[in-house]
């Protein structure tokens, strides 16, 4: 069973990432015992990046992933966090600012 897990690359003035760094630590680890593989990915901070894992979900799942994990980087959090509700506002990325709604 594969999970894919995804983090981001530098994000404005953020030159670590850290959800990208851990993203690409986890690529091609498996967990015999639990019998699942990992597929890590660091996206672009920018609408093409954040439209990969879509675009393959659209094509009918060719890699197979059993899960999806998305992984980011919230600046004022303290610590570790794991986000449990989501609203989707567009939000700046790395090439062009976008209004939040």
């Amino acid at each position: 069973r594969l999970v894919l897990v995804t983090g981001f690359g530098p994000f404005r003035n953020f030159t670590q990432n850290p959800s990208g760094k851990v993203a690409a630590f986890l690529d091609g680890r498996c967990d015999a015992a639990a019998r699942f593989c990992i597929q890590g990915l660091r996206l672009n901070v920018t609408d093409e990046g954040v439209q990969v894992v879509e675009r393959v979900l659209e094509a009918g799942n060719p890699s197979n992933w059993r899960a999806v994990v998305h992984m980011g980087l919230e600046d004022r959090a303290k610590g570790l966090k794991i986000e449990v509700a989501a609203l989707n506002n567009r939000a700046s990325d790395n090439t062009t600012a976008y209004p939040t709604a």
